[in-house]
């Protein structure tokens, strides 16, 4: 029989280690999470990166069912009430910047694929044209192209066909049911399109577009993947960056906006989306539209 004492020294060694194997995991996810640095809040923007917030979206999906009960209304109308406000405000910010009596191209991107700059895009071309903005949207993401899929719109004859002369503008540019709104799709990307495109193809574009809107509203690709938006970005007058909570990582997002300022684009902040619901006011009620076109409701999806 074994002595008490080695009897003694086994369970303990035994409890050491099933909780070192309970710990090493936890400790390991948590490594990886801070070599990440992933973005949680809008101070991690802020404070983290020296990078301007010019609006935060909230995230909630879940606590509008809670809140749309109080108020009357459906969780996806007041979802959307809250959506358009908070769209709005950055749009309000944007209307003041170096006013013109030139129509202005805003490109709107993000560091990596999957932050949400194609939903911002969209809501922010929709928000211009709400102002009563001639605004058009202008999918320039030629890789994975979305901006089509929000509207409802077929991705061909697009941007792309037009910078391979192929197509003119004007039978490109299709109206969306949003009024004051219009969408030029990407199109089918080829190896003659990225040669158009370093040849200086798309500033001819962008110079006939500007005598026919106001605002241009750019859904570039993300800028550490590729290098179109670099070359995008050369003909706009400035740059908002798309961040989503717990999915975009602060080195990334800073060496995008670093990029994008050395080719000369002023980047003029940062639309943090999914933001926790305590960082946004909910202390008023949204104003909500019932009838809300069904554009805005796939283009929050997206």
């Amino acid at each position: 029989m074994p002595k008490t004492r080695d009897m003694m020294k086994t369970i303990q060694v035994t409890a050491f280690l099933s909780l070192l194997g309970l710990a090493l995991p936890v400790l390991g996810i948590s490594w990886l999470e801070v070599r990440a640095r992933r973005i949680h809040t809008t101070n991690d923007v802020v404070e983290g990166l020296g990078i301007r917030v010019i609006g935060a979206v909230p995230s909630l999906r879940a606590y509008s069912r809670s809140r749309a009960s109080r108020n009357g209304t459906s969780p996806e109308t007041y979802w959307n009430g809250v959506l358009r406000e908070s769209v709005d405000g950055v749009r309000t910010l944007l209307l003041r910047q170096e006013p013109s009596d030139e129509a202005r191209i805003v490109l709107v991107t993000s560091a990596m694929a999957g932050e949400g700059k194609t939903s911002l895009a969209s809501q922010l071309a929709m928000s211009f044209a709400r102002a009563g903005r001639k605004t058009l949207l202008v999918d320039a993401d030629f890789r994975k192209p979305g901006a089509h899929l929000a509207f409802s719109l077929p991705m061909e004859p697009g941007l792309c066909d037009v910078l391979r002369g192929e197509r003119m503008l004007a039978e490109a540019i299709r109206p969306t049911r949003v009024e004051h709104l219009w969408l030029l799709p990407a199109g089918q990307m080829n190896h003659q399109t990225l040669l158009s495109l370093s040849q200086g193809a798309l500033g001819e574009c962008f110079e006939d577009l500007k005598q026919e809107y106001d605002f241009i509203i750019i859904d570039g690709a993300p800028v550490l993947p590729v290098v179109d938006t670099m070359i995008v970005a050369q003909y706009v007058d400035y740059a908002v960056l798309s961040v989503l909570c717990d999915v975009s990582q602060s080195p990334r997002v800073y060496s995008a906006a670093e990029k994008l300022s050395e080719i000369g684009v002023h980047v003029i902040g940062a639309v943090v989306s999914a933001v926790p619901e305590d960082v946004y006011s909910l202390a008023q009620r949204p104003l909500v539209n019932e009838e809300t076109p069904a554009e805005e409701s796939d283009a929050t999806a997206a």
